[in-house]
């Protein structure tokens, strides 16, 4: 399964999203408790614009494992794309807890700072990006 849900990762970054949730649907059809199938799911239809279906989606994927980073960190940016701010950055802050090498996260979280004005707080985030891949 996790190579149909990768395939659909490829899919996903060659912006192809139709076979991208062809193969998300595949693994969902096996298990439908796929945690990372319906956060990547989620993502393809936040990248078509969908977002009640990703929200509920993430939801859902987070239901089921509430550690999914992808799930919290998609959720986190629908809610920073709502302007709930605080709820976002909860949802950033979960991600990274639970991987302290979360670039994705950190970025988004540096994102909220930056619209709340907090730009020392904001660079930090940025910085720690750089510190992340200065090590791989």
């Amino acid at each position: 399964m996790d190579a149909i849900n990768n395939l659909g990762n490829c899919f996903s970054a060659l912006a192809k999203g139709d076979k991208a949730m062809e193969q998300y649907d595949k693994v969902l059809a096996i298990d439908p408790n796929h945690d990372t199938a319906l956060a990547n799911k989620g993502i393809a239809y936040y990248a078509r614009g969908e977002d009640k279906k990703a929200m509920d989606l993430f939801d859902n994927a987070l239901a089921i494992n509430p550690r999914n980073v992808h799930a919290l960190n998609a959720r986190g940016k629908g809610y920073l794309d709502e302007g709930q701010l605080q709820n976002a950055m909860q949802f950033f802050d979960r991600a990274i807890d639970e991987d302290q090498e979360f670039v994705e996260a950190f970025n988004n979280k540096g994102k909220v700072y930056q619209i709340m004005g907090e730009y020392k707080k904001a660079m930090e985030c940025f910085e720690k990006i750089r510190t992340i891949k200065a090590k791989k």
